[in-house]
């Protein structure tokens, strides 16, 4: 199951009934919603979190109450988007981490008895950082899939890439300055490192061709992916 919940500055009980049909929102945040650290803000939304989950409100939100509640925020991760203009221009020394200049977000998982248990995400703007999602349990179950190949122990920087024809996304670990790529993209596999050349091949022809495909229609924003 894969539920995204929006933060705002109303409860996060009315948003969950359209949380797990989008999959992105944003929302403007002032005053008391923001907050000096990305570690501040997504404990704050942990504490609205466990609310709901509390609440006896039926809402199957994927998250088990007792882990979340001993849960402690972990590495930090980035996370970027990759547009069509740069995929589809990269020459073959081109990585995704020289590709992301479009930050989205950073990713909080919150980990307990060494799994993540949900995440949050945070961006930071003039008046601090904010929350802007929450509970995206794929991200989560691929960061525990990546955990067992690193160590849950593990120092190792993440970075998630999103790219801009397929909801799949790209995980990029880097260690000793080099970084190998894993994702569920189409015949590849999350749990097995591949180089960003053999990846971004097959993606970069994906991409061209989606574009061939629906390019007229994107530029009237006639899709929805």
């Amino acid at each position: 199951m894969k539920c995204l919940l929006t933060y705002t500055s109303l409860t996060l009980t009315l948003l969950c009934a359209g949380a797990c049909e989008k999959q992105r929102a944003t929302t403007n945040a002032t005053g008391p919603n923001s907050f000096s650290t990305a570690e501040e803000a997504a404990n704050k939304a942990k504490t609205d979190l466990l609310s709901i989950l509390r609440s006896g409100k039926n809402m199957n939100l994927g998250v088990d109450e007792a882990a979340l509640a001993k849960s402690q925020p972990a590495r930090l991760v980035k996370h970027y988007q990759i547009t069509f203009e740069q995929l589809l221009t990269a020459d073959s020394a081109a990585t995704f981490g020289n590709l992301a200049q479009n930050e989205m977000a950073t990713v909080v998982p919150f980990v307990s008895d060494n799994s993540v248990v949900t995440i949050a995400e945070v961006a930071k703007d003039d008046k601090g950082w904010r929350v802007t999602s929450l509970v995206d349990q794929s991200v989560s179950n691929d960061l525990n899939a990546l955990r067992t190949i690193t160590g849950e122990t593990s120092q190792d920087e993440i970075t998630i890439y999103d790219l801009p024809h397929s909801a799949v996304k790209v995980y990029g670990i880097k260690k000793d300055n080099s970084e190998m790529f894993y994702s569920d993209y189409p015949g590849f596999n999350v749990r097995e490192g591949v180089s960003a050349e053999r990846l971004l091949s097959v993606v970069k022809g994906d991409a061209a061709e989606f574009q061939r495909n629906y390019g007229a229609a994107l530029k009237e924003q006639k899709v929805v992916r």
